[in-house]
């Protein structure tokens, strides 16, 4: 993926260009990302398993 140095209207945006290109350098450093999974005892059917 390119990063422009222009924005969706055509002009020059040093600043945003910039804060895109930090953001890949940092997604390049660490591409490992661990997974998360969050469980929840609500799930589904609440009232059910609140009168349990």
């Amino acid at each position: 993926m390119s990063i422009s140095k222009f924005n969706a209207e055509g002009y020059y945006d040093p600043t945003a260009y910039e804060a895109l290109l930090r953001i890949e350098r940092e997604a390049r450093k660490a591409p490992y990302r661990p997974m998360v999974f969050i469980c929840s005892p609500y799930a589904g059917c609440i009232n059910v398993k609140i009168k349990m």
